[in-house]
């Protein structure tokens, strides 16, 4: 077997592969052959067709499939023998086969890059240290009660804060449009759920009053038939409800499963919740901060092939995560940006793995399992069940490993530590 290696451009290569004609005329007429025991001819009997007879019949489609199978087999031998990587599906394209002549194809495809990592020597980054405080949990509870508000009607003016109850009708240019009426429709001031503007225009009105608001769509407004355009709405006050808080009792504490009714437990299991929270946080922000500084100080050509792959990926991942979008609502340039990045952080990370030797051992495989866990009520049923699942096993083991190269990362950069609050960890 000969074989020759051309640089098309970039990672593309073309492999051109010789091989001897005597080595497809012996598998070829193996194969014809086997085939005598078990054709069936007319004017023969099973078994006894003469070799020439098969070789008449079935000597083209025989020959197809060798042709097949050897370029298959000695493709990847002659990966081996020139050290390539391929990166993706290779195109092979055959050359016309004449009995007797040696077969020659050739195959092109793109190739890893060879990497060769920039120095991190000198390089600083933040690594964010935070805490869960007293007045992080009460801002907590806090916000609890505000999701179990009750309202009450009251005969007065609304103000901020207050819920009013309104049937409106939506106009332009003096028609009404799809999408723009409603009856009863619940309405917080100060929410800021609806357009600029509206909501302010509503500060003073009382039951039963009716009153023209006066808006104009944003620019960028997601229905492009109304973006930019002035509107009317015609609205009449239903009903103006003022909010009122449950009040932090023994009822108020056992509604979120605190069988005691004590709410120092009900503190407790907050604060572990929250803190769980922000070690997940704290770790992929310094984590994202490593991979940004890996990303920048190496420059590295892409296989498209690898890009293409990502782009699908993140098709189906979207669609998935939002219903409401197809896939083929994505062009792939909106996504290029995401899947370049994903690819190269892939290739950079998988490289430091072989040449550092990095492996995840039980120790830190468990470690990451108990912090899965620990938000079950059963954590070490949901470990087991974790053990036994082995496309789960595969995730939480390259999340693991992702884990094992963000330290070594770390370890070869200065970091500084910088003090956070809670909020500032969990809403940059």
């Amino acid at each position: 077997m000969q074989v020759s290696v051309e640089i098309t451009g970039g990672l593309q290569r073309k492999l051109t592969v010789q091989v001897p004609s005597d080595e497809i005329e012996q598998e070829v007429s193996s194969r014809l052959n086997s085939l005598k025991s078990r054709v069936n001819l007319k004017g023969f009997r099973k078994g006894k067709v003469p070799f020439d007879v098969v070789k008449q019949h079935y000597d083209g489609s025989v020959r197809q499939e060798v042709l097949e199978n050897t370029m298959r087999q000695t493709w990847q031998e002659a990966v081996v023998q020139e050290k390539l990587r391929p990166a993706g599906n290779p195109q092979f394209s055959p050359q016309q086969a004449e009995s007797g002549k040696e077969f020659e194809y050739s195959v092109t495809f793109e190739v890893y890059p060879d990497i060769e990592f920039g120095s991190l020597e000198g390089v600083e980054i933040e690594k964010p240290v935070s805490e869960v405080l007293d007045l992080d949990i009460e801002k907590v509870v806090e916000k609890i009660r505000v999701q179990r508000v009750t309202w009450n009607e009251v005969d007065r003016a609304a103000k901020e804060e207050d819920q009013v109850v309104l049937n409106f009708v939506g106009k332009i240019d003096g028609e009404a449009f799809e999408g723009g009426a409603a009856e009863n429709h619940p309405l917080v001031l100060g929410s800021k759920t609806m357009i600029p503007g509206f909501e302010e225009q509503l500060t003073g009105v009382k039951v039963g009053e009716s009153r023209n608001v006066e808006v104009s769509f944003p620019d960028d407004y997601a229905k492009a038939e109304l973006a930019g355009k002035p509107a009317i709405f015609e609205i009449t006050v239903q009903s103006v409800n003022e909010p009122a808080l449950p009040e932090i009792n023994e009822e108020f504490v056992k509604s979120f499963g605190v069988a005691s009714g004590d709410i120092a437990e009900l503190r407790s299991d907050i604060c572990k919740n929250m803190q769980s929270e922000l070690d997940q946080k704290l770790r992929e922000t310094a984590k994202n901060n490593i991979l940004d500084v890996l990303i920048e100080k190496n420059e590295l050509e892409l296989p498209q092939t690898l890009i293409e792959k990502e782009i699908v990926a993140l098709r189906s991942q979207y669609s998935q995560n939002m219903p409401d979008i197809k896939e083929s609502d994505l062009p792939a340039e909106l996504l290029e940006t995401e899947a370049r990045k994903r690819v190269k952080l892939g290739l950079l990370m998988s490289e430091i793995v072989q040449q550092e030797k990095i492996e995840v051992n039980e120790d830190r495989l468990s470690r990451v399992l108990e912090r899965l866990a620990e938000s079950y009520e059963d954590s070490a049923a949901m470990i087991q069940q974790y053990r036994n699942d082995e496309n789960a096993m595969r995730s939480i083991e390259a999340l693991a490993l992702e884990e094992a190269v963000v330290e070594y990362l770390l370890e070869k950069v200065t970091v500084t530590e910088k003090m956070m609050t809670f909020d500032e960890v969990m809403n940059p």
